[in-house]
């Protein structure tokens, strides 16, 4: 109706998935006969799928890069030297830090001096080794106050399986421990006094004779009426 006497329906893939096709019409029924002009349509679809490829990388990456931002938990990314290139708006609420404070030093300044060397000579083994790291760390803000974070340590690979960065992502879990201590206390604890009650008294004792066996060491036990 329209004239055409041939098409050529071109596949496009995009990583090794059909994607869709390109289809081209000639009024000529020997048009696509040419090897050649075959060649050059393939190489041209070729190309379109490339292209589709990267507009679905910087789609996913626009996508990522907002999911973090916005993340609720701190998240900052380092190089593989361990210096910061990016931090989300989290990180610098719950460190005190601001993005441009952070960028460019190493996790270092949030040191709170709670952790040995053989902690963070741990994490490196790890992540260097390619595995994800997680662990529960006390930090320092700016401020010098001190808080819990529950963090995970992930080493981002390249398409040689090279590593070059690593996502850290901080959880602050400090309101959750206090409220555990805080449970705890007044489990074993007289509310009015301050002073260990008959649940602590008995944990300990049980502790004590449990130690005692494996020693084979005796305890001694005092009872003072007031």
């Amino acid at each position: 109706r329209l004239g055409l006497s041939a098409v050529c329906a071109i596949p496009l893939i995009v990583r090794v998935n059909f994607y869709g096709a390109a289809r081209l019409y000639s009024a000529s029924s020997e048009t696509f006969r040419d090897p050649t002009l075959l060649h050059q349509l393939e190489n041209i679809a070729a190309r379109i799928s490339v292209a589709l490829e990267t507009q679905l990388d910087q789609n996913r990456l626009r996508l990522l890069s907002a999911a973090l931002a916005t993340a609720s938990n701190a998240v900052f990314i380092t190089g593989r030297d361990g210096r910061i290139e990016w931090v989300n708006e989290a990180f610098s609420r719950l460190s005190g830090y601001t993005a441009s404070e952070a960028i460019g030093q190493t996790p270092h300044f949030l040191k709170s001096g709670e952790h040995d060397a053989g902690y963070y000579r741990e994490l490196w083994e790890t992540i260097l080794a390619g595995r994800t790291w997680r662990s529960q760390t006390t930090e320092k803000r700016k401020d010098g106050a001190l808080y819990t974070v529950r963090q995970v340590i992930t080493p981002i690979e390249n398409e040689a399986g090279v590593i070059t960065h690593f996502i850290s992502m901080h959880e602050d879990i400090t309101e959750q421990l206090a409220a555990q201590a805080r449970v705890q206390r007044l489990a074993h604890y007289d509310a009015l006094t301050g002073l260990p009650n008959r649940s602590l008294f008995f944990e300990r004792l049980s502790q004590a004779i449990t130690l005692s066996k494996r020693s084979s060491e005796h305890i001694a036990l005092l009872f003072l009426d007031l």
